[in-house]
C-alpha cells in the first residue's frame, strides 16, 4: 500500500469515530434535554389538572400551594439536573477532542512510517482515540448519576415540607389535645356529639361490570346515583361524612367479577381476590371503589374487601345496601362486624330499613362506629382532630 493510501485509510479511520462520537454527544444532549422539558410539563400539567378539579377551600389551597411548591421544586432539579449533565458533556467534549487529537496525529504519523511499525503506530493512536472516549463517556455517566441523585434530593425537601404538617398534627391530636381535653381547659361541645364535628368527604369511584359485549348489566346509572344519595344521607346525618362520587359512573367488562361468588363467607380466597386483582377503574388509592356487578351468590345483597377498598352492590338493592357496605369498609378491621340492633346500619339485612320506617328514619350507628369511621384511611385527609377519638375511645 503506497503513502497517500495509508495516509487516507488513517484520516478515514479517525474521521469515523470523531463522527461517531459527534452523534453520541449529540444523541446525549438531546435525550436530556427533552428528558427535562418533558419533566417540568408533566408536573406543571398535573398541578393544573388537580387545581381545576379540586373542590373546597381547603382543597384548592391545598392544591394550588401544594402543586405549585411541588413543580417548582421539580422544575429546580431538573434545571441542576440539566445543568449537571451539561458539565457531563463538556467533560465528554473536552477530553474526545483532546484524545482525537493527539489520537488522529499519531495514526496519521504511524501512516507515514513503512511497514509493520508504521502500522502499530497507527493502532496506538487508534486506541488513544478509544480510552479518551471511553474516559470521556465515562466521566459524563458520573456526572449524570451526581445530577440525578441532587436532583431526588431536591424532590424529597417537597416531601420533607409535608411531613413537618403531618407531625405537628400527629403530636397536637395524639398528646396536647387529650391533655387540654382532660384538664377542662377546652371549651366546646360534648364528644359523643357528632352534630359538633366537621364534614368529613368519602369519595367513591363506580364502575358498572358488563359481562361481555352481548351480557349487559342492567342496572342504570340513575339507579347507583339514588343509591349514593341515599348512602351520602345516613353517613352525613349520623357520621358527619359526606359521600360524593369521583369523577363519573364508568363501565367495564369482566366476566370474573359479573358473578362474584361469596356462598364460602369469603373462604374462597380466590373469589375474594378477583376485584383487587381486577383493579378496574383505580387510579387513586385514597378512595373507594363500588362495582356494581351482575350477581353476588351466597344470599348476599352486597359485599366488600376492606383492604382493598372494594365494594361489590347489585341492581335491586335496598337504598340501605350501598352506606352498609360502605360502613363496613370505613370501620377498622377489628370493628367492622355486624350488629345485632335491627335499627343500626351494620345489621346483617334490609330489616333496617322497616326498623327505622325508612326514608322517614334512617339507621342509627353508635358513637363508636362514627368514631371509627371518621378515622378511616379512605376519607380524605383533615387537620381537624376528632374528639372523641383523642380523648381515648
Amino acid at each position: 500500500m503506497g503513502l497517500w493510501s495509508r495516509v487516507k485509510s488513517a484520516v478515514k479511520k479517525v474521521a469515523k469515530k470523531v463522527a461517531d462520537k459527534a452523534k453520541e454527544v449529540y444523541e446525549d444532549v438531546k435525550d436530556d434535554v427533552n428528558e427535562a422539558i418533558d419533566e417540568v410539563t408533566d408536573t406543571w400539567k398535573e398541578t393544573w389538572r388537580n387545581i381545576k378539579s379540586c373542590t373546597g377551600g381547603l382543597g384548592c389551597t391545598t392544591a394550588v400551594v401544594g402543586g405549585v411548591v411541588k413543580s417548582a421544586l421539580e422544575t429546580v432539579g431538573a434545571i441542576v439536573d440539566l445543568a449537571f449533565d451539561a458539565v457531563g458533556w463538556s467533560w465528554n467534549i473536552i477530553f474526545s477532542a483532546f484524545g482525537a487529537v493527539v489520537g488522529g496525529v499519531t495514526a496519521i504519523i504511524g501512516a507515514l512510517i513503512p511497514g509493520r511499525f508504521g502500522e502499530q503506530v497507527v493502532e496506538v493512536g487508534l486506541g488513544w482515540i478509544d480510552a479518551s472516549f471511553e474516559l470521556g463517556r465515562d466521566g459524563s455517566k458520573a456526572f449524570d448519576a451526581f445530577g440525578g441523585f441532587v436532583q431526588r434530593v431536591i424532590r424529597s425537601v417537597f416531601s420533607l415540607i409535608l411531613l413537618i404538617p403531618f407531625l405537628l398534627r400527629f403530636v397536637y391530636c395524639a398528646l396536647v389535645f387529650p391533655l387540654i381535653t382532660h384538664g377542662r381547659s377546652l371549651p366546646g361541645p360534648s364528644a359523643s356529639d357528632v352534630s359538633h364535628h366537621s364534614m368529613r368527604t368519602l369519595e367513591i369511584e363506580v364502575v358498572i361490570i358488563d359481562k361481555d359485549g352481548q351480557v349487559k348489566n342492567p342496572i342504570t346509572g340513575s339507579e347507583l346515583s339514588a343509591r349514593i344519595r341515599d348512602a351520602d344521607r345516613i353517613l352525613r346525618e349520623r357520621a358527619r361524612i359526606k359521600v360524593q362520587l369521583h369523577g363519573s359512573i364508568q363501565r367495564s367488562i369482566s366476566q370474573q367479577l359479573y358473578d362474584i361468588d361469596a356462598s364460602g363467607s369469603a373462604q374462597d380466597l380466590s373469589e375474594w381476590l378477583k376485584g383487587p386483582l381486577q383493579l378496574l377503574g383505580r387510579n387513586n388509592p385514597r378512595h373507594l371503589t363500588v362495582y356494581a356487578v351482575g350477581t353476588i351468590n351466597g344470599r348476599h345483597d352486597g359485599l366488600h374487601e376492606p383492604l382493598y377498598g372494594s365494594v361489590f352492590v347489585l341492581r335491586g338493592n335496598g337504598p340501605t345496601v350501598m352506606a352498609h357496605e360502605l360502613g363496613h369498609a370505613l370501620l377498622s378491621i377489628g370493628n367492622m362486624g355486624h350488629r345485632a340492633d335491627t335499627t343500626n346500619l351494620m345489621y346483617p339485612n334490609t330489616d333496617r330499613e322497616r326498623a327505622v320506617s325508612w326514608p322517614k328514619g334512617t339507621p342509627t350507628l353508635t358513637e363508636d362506629q362514627w368514631c371509627a369511621m371518621r378515622q378511616s384511611r379512605w376519607l380524605k385527609w383533615s387537620w381537624d382532630c376528632d374528639k372523641c377519638v383523642a380523648v381515648g375511645r
